[in-house]
């Protein structure tokens, strides 16, 4: 403890920091370790408090020094200022503190002296090696005699008495010598032959310049400074330019080592510091060239890349003819698949011209929807032969082709496959419209699950249809039992509909199917999709018969306008309402609600 100009005394502690008693007051004001304030010291462990001449406080702690100011005697908002190893002092264990005639602070630690500069807050450190009894001092062992204007420290083997003016830096920097050289661990001496060559042939202090081969890559080198007042305490800085691009500070180390060193010219340079950190300028200097080996020359590599280069073009001449060959390949079979489909088209005309000479006949039979829905029927029927003729002949061509080695063909027999489905669809709407149409379609109705019976049943294919368009189908079950008594086969069509065009008209993102039972206790089925959404104004029409939004054509999606009016259709057979819930570019939502429950 001690006590302060202004009448404060200052007592440290072990564990909680420094207390400071005003007597004026009566008062404490304690003051613990805070890292993240300016206001409190870094460390608890109080060793040691000194004063000095301009009543700033210096205060020694385990965790380095701290410098108290303030504002006015009274102040109790103290300033800290920590230091340690990190600011130059050589320990941060703070044993002492006295301040010299200069105003030069003086301060012992675990680790030997360090005098402090105050206004440039810079340190000079010393060692056993300048002579001090040992690196340790005790805790406030020290003192100043007024007379001479020496210091005392005392420490683990006795004591240090100096003047701090005879303490003089030497300020001639020291020369510095490479002494030694090593290649792969073992030492080079003069005149000896490594790999039949001889690396020195005078000694390695006045060689200029050492020539060696690519397997000699692992370099060593012993410097020395010429500086013998504390040669433990001279430093050195390193740099191989032509590696490096700036000097490596490596302390008191005075070797250096090189590891891999690829084929080039280096000149290795060295330079030294005394005691007191005067450097020497001027560094000693050697040349090194080390030669390639012939996989490492130039021509070798020009060699090397000709070569690839040839077997990539004999690669490319091979790989081109066989992409000729199955491009001849497909060639025929796109021929073969044209006459197909010229076929085809010949017997859509013929189609076309007879349905056209049905519509015909069947308003001039005063446009009767019975006779209408029969002919439908019937030709679509006749459509179904030949389509199954393209099916059948095209499955004999995939067979006959090894789709393994010709990965590009499969796009075409998918184009001719979703072809035929597209039209195998439309037949079927139109002959389930035209059933309708006619009064010929039976119902037969039974008490179904709609989940277990209905959905689980058509969810597997729908399934693996979306997947092909990077889509997400889930099913969400109703923990119960949904029961109802309808038409097994129209009420699947409902299903198959709308999930065919939920994942139709969705381009990204997922169609989500879920069921349950609403306020009522009706058995509710939900079909959700993220795909184009329909516009306002076209929702009043979307279940007409041949009714679509985007007309002609130049449409994006195919279609006929059938499905839709069917599942109306069906839902009213099986006692349903079905609604929807669209935005135009976000979704939509169909719900089907089946009004009589049996449970």
């Amino acid at each position: 403890a001690i006590e302060d100009k202004t009448g404060l005394i200052w007592i440290g502690t072990e564990d909680h920091g420094v207390d400071v008693y005003d007597r004026l007051l009566n008062k404490f004001r304690n003051y613990s370790a805070n890292s993240n304030s300016t206001y409190s010291p870094r460390d608890n462990h109080i060793l040691t408090i000194f004063e000095d001449r301009s009543g700033i406080i210096w205060m020694g702690t385990s965790n380095g020094l701290e410098k108290i100011s303030k504002k006015n005697n009274r102040d109790a908002n103290l300033i800290f200022r920590h230091y340690s190893t990190e600011n130059g002092l050589p320990n941060n264990n703070i044993q002492s503190i006295i301040q010299d005639d200069k105003g030069f602070i003086w301060i012992g630690t675990n680790n030997g002296l360090s005098k402090m500069d105050p206004l440039k807050e810079s340190f000079e450190n010393f060692n056993i090696h300048d002579g001090l009894q040992s690196n340790g001092f005790y805790v406030n062992s020290v003192c100043k005699r007024k007379s001479t204007g020496e210091l005392l420290f005392g420490g683990n083997k006795g004591f240090n008495i100096f003047h701090p003016d005879s303490i003089k830096k030497d300020y001639t920097p020291p020369k510095v010598a490479i002494t030694d050289l090593r290649l792969m661990g073992m030492q080079v001496n003069i005149g000896e032959r490594i790999n039949d060559e001889i690396i020195l042939s005078r000694s390695i202090t006045e060689t200029k310049q050492i020539e060696l081969k690519s397997s000699n890559n692992i370099i060593s080198f012993d410097f020395s400074a010429l500086s013998f007042a504390a040669p433990e305490k001279n430093t050195y800085a390193i740099i191989m330019e032509g590696l490096e691009n700036k000097w490596t500070n490596i302390g008191n180390r005075h070797y250096a080592n090189y590891l891999n060193i690829p084929p080039g010219e280096y000149i290795f340079k060295v330079k030294a510091a005394n005691q007191n950190g005067i450097w020497n300028n001027v560094p000693a200097s050697l040349k090194i060239i080390i030669y390639p080996s012939f996989w490492q020359t130039i021509w070798f590599k020009l060699l090397t890349v000709l070569l690839v280069a040839a077997l990539f073009y004999t690669g490319y001449r091979f790989k081109l003819r066989n992409y000729e060959k199955r491009r001849a390949e497909l060639e025929k079979l796109i021929n073969e698949i044209g006459d197909l489909n010229n076929k085809l088209i010949e017997e859509n005309k013929v189609r076309r011209q007879a349905e056209t000479e049905a519509r015909i006949a069947m308003e001039k039979a005063e446009k009767s929807e019975k006779i209408k829905s029969e002919f439908l029927a019937q030709m679509s029927h006749e459509i179904r032969s030949p389509i199954s003729t393209v099916f059948n002949f095209t499955g004999l061509i995939k067979e006959d082709i090894d789709l393994e080695h010709h990965p590009d063909d499969k796009d075409y027999f998918s184009a001719i496959e979703q072809a035929g489905e597209r039209i195998v669809r439309t037949i079927d709407l139109i002959l389930n419209l035209s059933e309708l149409q006619s009064g010929s379609y039976e119902c037969h109705y039974i008490n179904l699950d709609v989940d277990k019976d209905i959905l689980a049943k058509i969810y597997t294919d729908f399934a693996f249809k979306a997947k092909r368009k990077n889509l997400e189908l889930i099913f969400s079950k109703s923990p119960q039992e949904l029961r109802i008594l309808a038409d097994e086969y129209s009420v699947t069509q409902i299903f198959v509909n709308l999930i065919d065009n939920a994942i139709k008209y969705t381009n990204k993102g997922s169609i989500i199917i879920s069921s349950g039972v609403n306020e009522k206790e009706n058995v509710t089925v939900k079909v959700s999709d993220t795909g184009i959404g329909i516009s306002e104004k076209f929702i009043e029409h979307i279940f007409s018969p041949f009714s679509q939004e985007e007309q002609g054509y130049s449409r994006k999606y195919e279609g006929n306008g059938l499905g839709l009016a069917l599942v109306k259709k069906y839902c009213e057979m099986n006692n349903a309402e079905i609604s929807v819930e669209s935005v135009k570019g976000m979704g939509s939502t169909f719900t089907v609600v089946f009004k009589t429950t049996n449970k």
